[in-house]
């Protein structure tokens, strides 16, 4: 399956932090089930960023559709 937006903008931006902090090694990238996935991670701790489509947050708010 090839990465989604929100993984080739995490991996852009994983490089980037690379090179400015001079890190040897890149930030890891999590591949994950998409933006309301993204958006849990930070709150169970198993990331520290989080990418999501605009419409996500409101979407995870609002809960399970029925």
């Amino acid at each position: 399956m090839a990465p989604g937006v929100c993984s080739r903008i995490g991996g852009a931006r994983s490089e980037l932090r690379r090179e400015h902090l001079g890190l040897a090694v890149a930030p890891l990238v999590l591949t994950t089930a998409g933006s309301v996935d993204n958006l849990d991670r930070p709150a169970g701790g198993t990331a520290d960023v989080a990418f999501s489509q605009v419409d996500s947050p409101a979407e995870r708010l609002a809960g399970p559709r029925r």
